[in-house]
């Protein structure tokens, strides 16, 4: 049976006058995908975190976006480096999703990780990676936003083509499926589950 439809009512919306917490919650209802962005710092230290802000801009020349917030440690990595790897995490990723969201100084410990252009790290078992270099910066409000040139782009085509073929479809979904965020929740296998 097919749940009701909400429509809200005018004096339901916020108009102008709403909470940062409103503001969030709305944005919430947008589902995304989830990566982990990886650069190497000034000494050649990896450096990476999750986030949820990573769109396409152009097809020519190749360009994507992200944004980090400005108080974040790692912003100055980021600034310095002449390029970063947004990794696209797969359902099957949601750890390691949680361990770059988190505070700890080593958040690459245990990640099996390959060295990319100019040594910026990828993480094995990625969905989806784009090596880029640094196209441009821009601060807006709270935030900075990088836009990289893709420079190398790869995904788990042989596990994708898998899948196609109906060869272990479980185990290929979920190296197949991305890892989603909806509503300040990670979500391994889509929404049903």
């Amino acid at each position: 049976m097919t749940e009701p439809i909400h429509i809200m009512e005018p004096s339901a919306l916020l108009q102008g006058d709403f909470s940062s917490r409103q503001l969030r919650d709305a944005l919430g209802m947008f589902a995304t995908g989830v990566t982990v962005v990886t650069t190497v710092d000034a000494a050649g230290v990896p450096v990476g975190l999750t986030i949820n802000s990573f769109s396409a801009v152009s097809l020519e020349p190749p360009l994507i976006l992200w944004s980090l917030v400005n108080t974040a440690g790692s912003r100055d990595a980021f600034l310095n480096s002449k390029g970063f790897v947004v990794n696209v995490l797969a359902a099957h990723q949601h750890d390691l999703a949680m361990q770059f969201a988190s505070r700890s100084p080593d958040r690459f410990l245990n990640v099996p990780i390959t060295r990319g252009t100019g040594g910026l790290p990828l993480l094995s078992g990625a969905l989806a990676w784009f090596e880029c270099k640094r196209y441009a910066e821009h601060l807006a409000g709270d935030h900075t936003i990088f836009i990289g040139q893709v420079q190398r782009v790869g995904h788990q085509q042989a596990a994708a083509s898998a899948a196609q073929n109906g060869t272990d479809h479980d185990r290929d979904l979920t190296l197949t499926t991305p890892l989603l965020f909806h509503r300040g929740i990670l979500h391994r296998h889509g929404f049903n589950h």
